[in-house]
């Protein structure tokens, strides 16, 4: 899916120098925050300032970012991102003049957020092509039962 290739090119450009970058900052813009924010959201962490800097100061980060559930984002966080994903400045092109870091995560954000909505077209249609499939199957079955029945009759009927 594109935005799951989206997603996974934000997270191979994000680069520790600047995650460092990001690190340093005691008091962070507004923009910035709230893209962490968002991320701190769909990794189920605290938003503090504090807590992001902790987060993303782990060396797993970027592996915890690649590996996200990407299939199980609760309907709960996806109302509590659309308060961030839903600003005018929320996107790649703004948040590349204040952060590189923020312009990438503000990219995984929206992609994730992206997947999460294809998902809820998606998987009722999935669920009744298995169910669809798992009729069709019963049906091979039961002709397969029938045509056994029919050989059987037959091959009594020719002796």
């Amino acid at each position: 899916m594109p935005a799951l290739k989206k997603a996974n090119e934000a997270v191979d450009s994000l680069e520790g120098k600047y995650i460092a970058e990001m690190k340093s900052m005691t008091v962070p813009l507004p923009a910035i925050s709230n893209v962490m924010q968002a991320v701190m959201i769909l990794l189920g962490e605290n938003g503090d300032w504090l807590n992001i800097k902790k987060v993303i100061s782990k060396p797993q980060f970027k592996k915890d970012l690649f590996e996200f559930d990407k299939e199980n984002v609760s309907e709960a966080k996806q109302k509590k991102l659309q308060k961030f994903t839903k600003m005018d400045d929320f996107n790649e092109r703004d948040m590349l003049r204040k952060s590189v870091a923020a312009a990438a995560l503000c990219v995984w954000v929206k992609a994730i957020e992206e997947y999460a909505q294809a998902l809820k077209v998606v998987n009722p249609k999935k669920a009744k092509m298995e169910a669809a499939m798992a009729k069709v199957a019963a049906m091979v079955e039961a002709l397969q039962e029938l045509e056994d029945r029919y050989s059987a009759m037959m091959q009594r009927l020719a002796e």
